[in-house]
């Protein structure tokens, strides 16, 4: 007849089935990319879908992402910190937009990463303050820290 069989048992959490399963559900959350710029816009949209990120959405500001965040429960939000319009700030900043998402009961469960040209060591520490992280953007190491950034939140 043989040996016999150890007896089966269904997958716990530690099993590789549900740990390939709980990246893939990873891979599956929506990630949305503010950005006014079309060049860095579309460097963190390309590095995320090179990465595996299924649902990548692209806003173009702090003001369009606060009208339909709440569509987009437990999203990642990559959001740049200013907004341009024929080279002079208007609307919201990011850090501004930032404040307004955590302040918002309802969004609790958004992460944020603070995607910025600003090298302002105080802007970097509200970021981690109010929960997120912010990263420089036009680095030299740039993309590295964007997808350890983004690997590490998601």
């Amino acid at each position: 007849m043989g040996e016999p069989r150890p007896p089966s048992r269904s997958p716990d959490a530690s099993s590789p089935v549900n740990i390939q399963r709980e990246g893939n559900e990873r891979l599956k959350r929506v990630v949305i990319v503010v950005d006014d710029e079309e060049g860095p816009r579309q460097l963190s949209v390309m590095i995320l879908k090179k990465m595996g990120c299924k649902n990548v959405v692209e806003m173009m500001n702090g003001e369009e992402l606060l009208e339909k965040l709440p569509n987009f429960p437990n999203a990642l939000v990559v959001l740049d910190n200013t907004f341009k319009e024929n080279d002079a700030p208007v609307g919201l900043t990011g850090i501004e937009v930032f404040r307004i998402i955590k302040g918002n009961n309802l969004l609790d469960d958004v992460t944020v990463i603070l995607n910025t040209g600003d090298d302002e060591e105080e802007l970097r520490q509200e970021a981690r303050k109010l929960g997120g992280t912010c990263i420089k953007k036009g680095t030299p190491d740039y993309v590295r820290d964007f997808k350890a950034t983004v690997e590490k939140v998601l």
